[in-house]
């Protein structure tokens, strides 16, 4: 099965591709097609889909480096999805201290023990 791509992203062109996600922008045959220039051919590469690789997965020196951000959108759902969870910055604890040192030892070994059990399980 051959992949033939019709669309690009914003940053880089997608050479070829099969991939779920992609089914709605990748158009597939298994019948031969014209060759480029004549009637109905198309000039846009093509190859397997063995030998495609995500564009986020391809091996580069700055793979690693989080700035500049290459991929905006990529960058914008990160965003999204860390908002979607409290982060320690959120929580102010320090009434938190003054609680703690009120208790009494028992107090501290019961608490301190109910929440080593929740940490370790969870």
């Amino acid at each position: 099965r051959r992949a033939h791509v019709r669309w690009d992203t914003n940053e880089h062109a997608l050479e070829c591709g099969a991939d779920s996600a992609l089914d709605d922008k990748i158009e597939y045959w298994h019948e031969p097609q014209p060759a480029p220039g004549e009637a109905g051919g198309s000039v846009e590469p093509e190859c397997d889909e063995e030998a495609f690789v995500e564009p986020l997965c391809r091996a580069a020196e700055d793979r690693f480096v989080l700035f500049p951000i290459q991929h905006p959108d990529m960058w914008r759902m990160y965003k999204q999805h860390e908002a979607s969870f409290w982060t320690a910055e959120e929580i102010d604890l320090s009434p938190d201290r003054k609680d703690w040192e009120r208790l009494n030892e028992g107090e501290r070994h019961f608490v301190s023990h109910v929440l080593a059990f929740f940490a370790s399980s969870d």
